[in-house]
């Protein structure tokens, strides 16, 4: 690794492989083709019914109630749909190129996969580069610069922060990792095809870690789930007769917040729930007041 090369300089150098190719060899195109076929060993095998343990990637999660029915719970999620399945060997293709690139850069890349433990759970880190712990994300346009702009503490949906601080504190000991308060996202928009590289300070958090993970070991021991952490939203909106602006409509039908939508847990977690299939994908109803002109999936 050359003297100059540090993660802050990752996505400059990045971008001079794009541009002018230097730094890209066969050596490395045989990495990133191997590393893209023990991927798809990983996706294509067997599934079966998903272990219901704690996991260093969802102590993250922010609803420590759907944590509680991941452990409690006896319903069985539905099998994932093939268009959801294959976002996740998308992204494993695309963490195998973005790697690619790192290494094509000149940046030092180690710790693939390596095993964490924190408290007793385990989980597996994505890599270290130049010393520093990354996690590599793929995303949306829209996800995307929430890590472009440097904004995702401000509106961490999924709880990827406090995921990536449990990845360094599992890692704290290891020679590999020399920066102990900072690690990073390598983000991929895969619409656009930007790459941001998102490196946050995590002092804070991994102080009070070990009590954070511990306090959720226990709470999915407790009898009964903890309170929804999420309240449901407006469906629509409507103009503000003081102001003139479109506001949201709290006297209309309300639906899960986007957290709740995408639980496996909703229908056990939620009373009453009814289902609706818009052009854009499932609405899920708590309140109707309106009924929607549009096929109903499910009455719960």
């Amino acid at each position: 690794m050359g003297s100059n090369k540090t993660p802050y300089t990752l996505l400059k150098d990045i971008n001079h492989v794009l541009t002018t190719g230097e730094g890209w060899t066969d050596e490395i195109s045989r990495w990133v083709a191997d590393d893209i076929a023990k991927s798809f060993g990983r996706q294509f095998s067997p599934r079966g019914e998903r272990a219901r343990t704690l996991r260093a990637s969802n102590l993250g999660t922010p609803c420590r109630r759907k944590l509680w029915y991941h452990i409690n719970s006896d319903f069985k999620p539905q099998s994932l749909p093939a268009s959801t399945l294959n976002k996740f060997i998308f992204g494993d293709i695309t963490e195998s190129y973005i790697l690619g690139l790192c290494k094509a850069a000149g940046h030092d890349v180690t710790g693939l996969q390596d095993p964490v433990v924190v408290c007793g759970i385990r989980g597996s880190r994505d890599c270290v580069i130049d010393g520093m712990l990354f996690d590599v994300k793929s995303a949306s346009s829209r996800s995307f610069d929430k890590f472009a702009s440097g904004r995702l503490r401000d509106s961490d949906d999924f709880g990827y922060i406090s995921q990536l601080s449990t990845y360094l504190f599992g890692s704290l000991h290891d020679p590999l990792v020399t920066e102990k308060s900072k690690a990073g996202f390598l983000a991929f928009d895969k619409q656009h095809g930007h790459i941001a590289v998102d490196i946050h300070d995590l002092s804070e958090d991994l102080r009070t870690k070990e009590a954070d993970v511990e306090a959720i070991k226990k709470g999915v021991l407790e009898p009964d789930p903890p309170p929804r952490p999420y309240e449901p939203v407006p469906q629509g909106k409507r103009k503000n007769p003081e102001t003139g602006k479109q506001e949201p409509d709290y006297t209309g039908n309300m639906k899960l917040a986007a957290n709740c939508s995408y639980c496996d847990y909703k229908y056990t977690c939620w009373d009453k729930i009814r289902t609706f299939m818009y052009s854009s994908g499932p609405v899920f109803l708590t309140k109707v007041v309106r009924e929607p002109n549009v096929f109903e999936v499910d009455k719960a």
